[in-house]
């Protein structure tokens, strides 16, 4: 579902997931900005009803301006953070490819994770305006004037408190906030120094909504033993706002900036690594290292990602998600492609992986009792005088079933609920779990000691008129004991038939195998010469299917002594 898995390998690897560091802009959301509010002058606008005066018409001039998105033709073109800006400009009757080509641009500083912010510089009214786009508090750092509805003065301290207090009740609701500040310049090129020196013009405050998938799929992998942690460039209020509200962040948690992160050492974010939920202002570099220290404490990471930056860790963490609106490079960087780009989807993503991985121990449970029960009556047998019970033409019959049309059973077998309430499983875990090992010996136990009271009790020789007949028996009682065993590896719950309609498959083929197990046998002439296979009458088919329905109370019992029964979702 809205996925690709580009390396089979990363299937098993799927299953194992115990953390999963996810963007947020538009994989926990929607990826549809709209400006909100705007902060200048010291009040609070709402951005569809602006003052019209010069402070605002200059804030909203220079978000258009210092932008690279545009819409042409009905397609929307750059980041969706841009293009809100965009949206905003199409409100108050003005088209951004307008005033771009009024106001050329002349030089740029292109956006960086670093810097947090960018630069475009433009001729407006015979002045060059250098407009810086970027984090607020970056932004006042460099001013030394703020623009005011009666122009520019020299920035206060109670200036700068007064928009970082909003800034910060602007984060609270989880809005993302970009700062705009100008600069008039003397040339015509622009440097990283000419960031400084500028007058502050205002905030801008953006919605990104929550998927509303996003918090229950939150709940899913939580539920499952999976840690969900948000990394974002956003600020660290708007940050823990936002994973509050779908669920990743509760009280207790770590909520921690890409600047408190790396002044941690290594040990300290280990010790603290299971308690971290989200990290506010990341850098590309804190993704490889989270993917790095999660993978020493024997974690298994899924990471997402997008962008060049993004593809190391990708390839670092042990299941790279690449969005599928991403760059090619972190697609081929990545094991999975989200289609969508949607978090639901990773979600479903590692649910699938997980189902198909019992749906192969399901196939080595049926294949291995099978295995252990020839191989135990093919060594007993000439120790009790019993002649070679299965014929070569038998085995490789009985092989056929087992590693082909068996497979194809079990493939289909359908993703249950219950799946995502089990833990991960470790890196390093045996497929063969205890549960699994007491169902192949003793299953495959109990196949040898019918096999071996067929031979030995001369009430089975009763149904049959010679000896031919007897051994053709046999063999069809050891066929059917193992396609009765093909329902008990279906489930560790006591019905058998739980969710068969969800694979009408297994049943197909299950009848399929049966069929050609009766036409073989009844056929005779040379099908009948070539498997060493002999008719008999109803009498041998009768005692043939009781003795291969034995399997299922006898698997019942096991389930119900051990306890490895459980309740199917």
């Amino acid at each position: 579902e809205h996925a690709i898995i580009k390396n089979i390998n990363s299937v098993e690897s799927l299953g194992c997931v115990s953390v999963i560091c996810s963007d947020k802009t538009g994989t926990l959301t929607q990826n549809r900005m709209s400006v909100q509010q705007f902060f200048c002058c010291g009040k609070e606008s709402q951005a569809e009803e602006l003052p019209d005066d010069a402070a605002h018409q200059l804030m909203q001039l220079g978000y258009v301006l210092c932008n690279d998105s545009q819409t042409a033709n009905g397609q929307r073109i750059g980041d969706p953070t841009e293009l809100a800006f965009v949206d905003l400009a199409h409100h108050y009757g003005k088209d951004e490819l307008e005033l771009r080509a009024k106001y050329p641009r002349i030089a740029e500083n292109p956006f960086d994770s670093q810097r947090k912010m960018m630069a475009t510089l433009h001729e407006i009214d015979g002045r060059l305006i250098m407009f810086v786009k970027g984090a607020c508090d970056e932004l006042l750092r460099r001013c030394e004037q703020i623009e005011t509805a009666q122009g520019p003065r020299a920035i206060t301290t109670a200036d700068r408190e007064a928009v970082l207090a909003q800034n910060e009740r602007f984060a609270e609701n989880g809005l993302r906030v970009l700062g705009l500040a100008y600069r008039i310049m003397d040339k015509r090129t622009l440097t990283m120094e000419d960031e400084d020196q500028m007058t502050f013009v205002g905030i801008a405050s953006l919605m990104d909504p929550p998927r509303k998938e996003s918090a229950q799929a939150v709940a899913d992998c939580q539920r499952a033993g999976m840690i969900p942690v948000m990394i974002t460039g956003d600020h660290k209020v708007t940050a823990c706002s936002i994973a509050r509200s779908i669920g990743i962040y509760h009280d207790g948690d770590e909520c921690l900036d890409g600047m408190e992160l790396n002044a941690m050492s290594d040990e300290e974010v280990k010790e603290k690594i299971k308690d971290i939920r989200v990290i506010s202002r990341a850098l590309p570099t804190d993704k490889s290292r989270m993917v790095r220290l999660c993978q020493e404490l024997n974690l298994v990471v899924g990471m997402t990602g997008d962008g060049v930056n993004d593809s190391p860790a990708l390839k670092q963490a042990d299941v790279g998600f690449a969005m599928g609106s991403g760059t090619e490079v972190a697609k081929e960087a990545g094991k999975l492609v989200i289609l969508d780009d949607n978090f639901n989807s990773i979600k479903n993503a590692i649910w699938y992986g997980r189902t198909l991985y019992i749906n192969i121990l399901k196939f080595c449970k049926m294949q291995l009792v099978i295995n252990v029960a020839a191989v135990l009556v093919s060594a007993i047998a000439p120790f009790i005088g019993i002649e070679a019970p299965l014929k070569v033409t038998h085995l490789l019959w009985i092989n056929l079933c087992m590693d082909s049309l068996a497979s194809i059973m079990f493939a289909g077998e359908p993703a249950l609920q219950k799946y995502m309430r089990d833990k991960p499983r470790k890196r390093d875990e045996s497929i063969i779990s205890k549960g699994m090992a007491n169902q192949i010996l003793v299953m495959g136990g109990w196949l040898t000691i019918m096999s071996i009271l067929w031979f030995k009790l001369p009430i089975f020789r009763t149904f049959f008129a010679d000896e031919g007949q007897f051994y053709t028996g046999y063999f069809c009682m050891f066929v059917f004991s193992f396609m009765v065993n093909a329902f008990n590896v279906r489930t560790d719950g006591l019905n058998v038939f739980a969710h068969l309609k969800e694979n009408p498959m297994f049943a197909k083929i299950w009848l399929v195998i049966i069929a050609v197990q009766v036409v073989m046998v009844s056929i005779g002439g040379v099908i009948g010469d070539i498997f060493s296979c002999k008719r008999f009458g109803l009498k041998g088919w009768a005692i043939v299917i009781l003795a291969a329905l034995t399997m299922y109370p006898i698997d019942l019992l096991r389930k119900l002594i051990f306890g490895t029964h459980k309740k199917e979702a």
